[in-house]
């Protein structure tokens, strides 16, 4: 037994009768090294822009326990799960209009700027999914002020001058009427995506409304929402 072995054992025995034992470690000349392992955990996070033709608003959701719904412009003020969620920020809605005759039709497009871009961020590794649905059950576009309407369509198909109605085509700017989709109470999908944006992708909704000949002046409204959430 060397020198240095019979002084630890010695020390083991004194341990024994109350006095603190080595701790069980090897030492070295002057010299040790040890790791450390990070860990960042990087939380699915979406966020969406709504331009129409006369402002340029951001609109951002609430986490609902599933996802966090991220505002870059607002601090974190609460958790979901653990996650920092962010600050409620102001909601101001986006718009676009067209102004018609009676027995006319207009269709949305990037010239006229009758339409809304949508651009989705989103960091979710499973991408995204954008839904669309009118705001309340009526579906019509609502003259203010009155009860006279211009009706949704109620299938997916054409507008045509002299009938009343409005629709919606997605990401291709229709032509004389032809193509539009019918909006609906209840989500209906716009895109879906299968990985992360890499600076956003945009989404292009196109409006299309015809007049009946006989069409009372005034201004027509609706609220159309849309709603982006990561997928899974």
């Amino acid at each position: 037994m060397s020198k240095s072995t019979k002084i630890i054992a010695a020390l083991g025995v004194v341990a024994g009768l109350g006095v603190a034992a080595l701790p069980a470690f090897t030492y070295a000349a002057e010299t040790v090294t040890g790791n450390v392992d990070l860990y960042v955990d990087v939380v699915p996070a979406i966020a969406m822009t709504i331009t129409g033709n006369n402002d340029d608003n951001s609109h951002y959701g609430s986490g609902n326990g599933a996802v966090d719904v991220f505002n870059p412009a607002g601090a974190a003020s609460s958790s979901i799960d653990g996650h920092p969620t962010p600050a409620t920020p102001t909601t101001t809605a986006s718009s676009s209009w067209a102004s018609m005759l009676p027995n006319a039709i207009v269709d949305g497009d990037d010239t006229n700027g009758f339409k809304s871009t949508i651009t989705v961020y989103t960091n979710n590794a499973s991408g995204y999914t954008l839904n669309v649905k009118d705001a309340d059950a009526t579906l019509a576009l609502t003259k203010v002020g009155s009860t006279e309407t211009i009706p949704a369509l109620t299938a997916d198909g054409d507008i045509t001058p002299g009938t009343a109605a409005w629709g919606y085509k997605i990401d291709t700017a229709a032509t004389e009427g032809v193509g539009y989709k019918a909006i609906k109470a209840t989500d209906a999908q716009v895109k879906t995506r299968a990985t992360k944006t890499s600076g956003g992708e945009q989404t292009k909704v196109y409006y299309g409304v015809a007049t009946a000949s006989d069409q009372a002046t005034g201004t027509y409204t609706d609220t159309i929402v849309y709603t982006a959430t990561t997928n899974n």
